[in-house]
């Protein structure tokens, strides 16, 4: 073997260590997308759990917000406060959630129960009250409320 071939061997072999690496650092990115994806999923469903958590300890505030889904619109002024907050912190974890998801950091599997949640909620008369009255203030992003509106109207239909 002359020089010159022992030469382009060790380039050979240069070149097929380096796409080897490139191979192991593609697989490396690869694993830590996968695990910021699923790091900001589960921070997108852990942002339901403290509204979710003050329906839960007040069974009088459960029992309105029951019966506000079921359509009841009559309730007492305390009661509607506190059901606004609620409304407010739900809505306010779904913008989070759903902007997470519309950038595509999140798993899509995991979204459509908590955009069900929220589409029932909203659907309830009381809600879709506060839902309009929201709108108008102009808080969130159009593209959320647009979205929104238009699972809303798909229940609908």
């Amino acid at each position: 073997m002359t020089l010159e071939t022992a030469y382009y061997a060790t380039q050979i072999l240069a070149v097929v260590l380096i796409l080897v690496s490139l191979g192991f650092v593609g697989l490396q990115l690869r694993q830590a997308n996968r695990l910021a994806r699923a790091d900001m999923t589960q921070r997108s469903i852990d942002r339901f759990f403290p509204p979710m958590e003050i329906m839960a300890q007040n069974p009088d505030l459960a029992l309105a917000y029951n019966k506000v889904l079921k359509g009841e619109t009559k309730i007492a002024e305390a009661t509607q406060a506190q059901l606004n907050w609620f409304f407010s912190l739900m809505i306010q974890a779904h913008v989070g959630s759903w902007t997470i998801e519309y950038q595509g950091l999140v798993d899509e599997r995991t979204i459509d129960a908590r955009n069900n949640t929220i589409v029932r909620m909203i659907a309830a008369p009381y809600f879709h009250a506060e839902w309009e009255r929201t709108k108008r203030r102009g808080i969130f992003p159009p593209e959320y409320t647009k979205f929104v509106d238009a699972k809303l109207a798909a229940r609908q239909s």
